[in-house]
């Protein structure tokens, strides 16, 4: 049987784990992303990532990606904060593909806001609007900022000294945008 795993946030920028995966654009319905996974010190340090939850209204972008054995065992130490939920076939928009598909969402002991003392990284928020812009282009990453919830929430500007484990050097014309991005999301709370 194959598999196939629906990454909605670090998982969508290949780089930060293996790039030449088999991936698809995937639109999932009935979900919405939010900022309200709380990470723990024995993790990386007391910060905040995304997790997706049910709402009938909504939808979000994201890549499934095929993954073999040796994938499934990377994701489970690398999502060891989450749990495994299987979706269906059915809730998402236009797919053609054969096998089992998971996503990782918050436990229920890790499932917070974002807060001062559980921030969102600013350099976790480079590397995820870097993968939604690389796959899917202004538009989609313009779409990942209207689509996640909680952009007013505390982040932590850490580029100088990043927090997040997988942080990576994107040019500065990019994070500007992405600075006046995340200003737009907020005020639009």
């Amino acid at each position: 049987m194959e598999y196939w795993t629906f990454g909605y946030g670090s998982l969508v920028n290949q780089s930060t784990w293996d790039d030449t995966k088999i991936t698809k654009k995937a639109t999932l319905n009935g979900w919405q992303r939010e900022w309200r996974h709380n990470l723990e010190p024995d993790t990386y340090a007391h910060q905040t990532a995304l997790t997706i939850s049910q709402h009938s209204n909504q939808q979000i972008d994201g890549i499934l990606a095929k993954v073999n054995e040796y994938d499934l065992i990377y994701l489970k130490e690398r999502e060891k904060n989450y749990e495994i939920h299987y979706l269906e076939h059915t809730q998402f928009i236009d797919l053609n593909i054969d096998g089992q598909i998971f996503t990782h969402i918050s436990k229920p002991e890790n499932h917070g806001w974002a807060s001062n003392q559980h921030p969102i990284c600013q350099s976790y928020i480079d590397v995820v609007t870097h993968g939604y812009y690389k796959t899917f282009g202004l538009d989609g990453l313009r779409r990942f900022m209207e689509t996640t919830i909680g952009w007013n929430l505390p982040i932590l500007n850490d580029r100088e000294n990043p927090q997040y484990p997988r942080a990576q050097k994107i040019n500065q014309s990019f994070l500007d945008k992405v600075d006046i991005l995340i200003k737009e999301a907020a005020a639009a709370v």
